[in-house]
């Protein structure tokens, strides 16, 4: 799963950015077609996000550190897909993951 390999890239001291990355390549070496994304969010508050398949992955944020809501946005990586009529495997992964213990 996705979500299982990101938690493990942040218990292996991977940065929430890093973690997104690998997951998500892990997807599209397997299925170059895939169209999604994934935000990353480690104990301390860091986000990071990937995605593949589209232009740029918006995503929002809100915490104390963002009281005001603000949308950021990550260049997706992009394995040959041009169109969605494309995807014969489409579908579309967007989670926030926490994670809050290093082994």
């Amino acid at each position: 799963m996705i979500f299982f390999l990101a938690v493990e890239q942040l218990r292996l001291r991977a940065s929430p950015t890093q973690a997104a990355k690998i997951a998500i390549s892990r997807i599209a070496e397997k299925y170059p077609s895939f169209f999604g994304g994934i935000i990353v969010v480690d104990k301390n508050g860091n986000v990071g996000a990937a995605c593949n398949g589209m232009g740029t992955f918006p995503y929002t944020l809100a915490s104390a550190e963002y009281p005001d809501t603000i949308v950021k946005s990550v260049n997706c990586t992009d394995n040959g897909s041009d169109t969605l009529a494309r995807y014969s495997l489409s579908f579309y992964i967007c989670a926030i993951l926490l994670f809050n213990y290093y082994i």
